[in-house]
């Protein structure tokens, strides 16, 4: 069973997110944080990180730098769920490390179709 972390402040998209992929038969942990998410990732060792970007104090580019900057957790695939449609965040998310963008809201088969993919790849 798959261990995916989702993380993102607004508490109705983390536990519907969970909801949905717990049925699927992954093993779902949420984080509503940065900091919180970065505590789980040191205790569990996750296959996938769905990231949001817009979070209070730590931002979704700053837990993404520090997880593609840290040896042990750089290889987990991280997708990034977001608002932000713009060119440079989708850019940016890419380019520190990201396997993949997806703009919110989301089509919930395209982003089960990405988990599937991400985890094939890792």
């Amino acid at each position: 069973m798959s261990k995916i972390l989702i993380v993102d402040d607004a508490d109705s998209h983390l536990y519907l997110m969970q909801s949905l992929l717990s049925t699927e038969g992954y093993n779902v942990k949420i984080a509503n944080d940065a900091q919180k998410a970065f505590t789980i990732i040191e205790e569990i060792k996750f296959d996938l990180i769905l990231l949001d970007l817009m979070m209070p104090k730590v931002d979704g580019f700053q837990l993404l730098d520090r997880i593609k900057a840290n040896k042990k957790y750089k290889k987990i695939p991280v997708i990034i769920l977001s608002v932000r449609s713009d060119m440079k965040s989708i850019g940016c998310s890419i380019k520190k490390g990201a396997f993949d963008y997806i703009v919110k809201p989301s089509n919930i088969q395209d982003v089960k179709n990405k988990i599937k993919l991400a985890l094939s790849n890792y």
